[in-house]
């Protein structure tokens, strides 16, 4: 699979922290689980970033 192009990533990004903002703003416990596997997927997306740009992932 070839790795997704910068712009997609920064849009995913963006997307993955709305809604983790939004969803923490609920402050519901029964969305935790989607919270953990969107706060997953946001560290792939930087990790994937950061190998764009030939950096180690913080």
């Amino acid at each position: 699979m070839e790795p997704l192009p910068a712009e997609t990533l920064l849009g995913l990004l963006r997307t993955y922290e709305s809604a983790l903002s939004e969803l923490r703003a609920t402050d519901d416990l029964g969305v935790e689980g989607l919270i953990v596997r969107l706060t997953r997927h946001r560290a792939e997306v930087i990790a994937a970033l950061a190998a764009l740009q030939g950096r180690p992932a913080a």
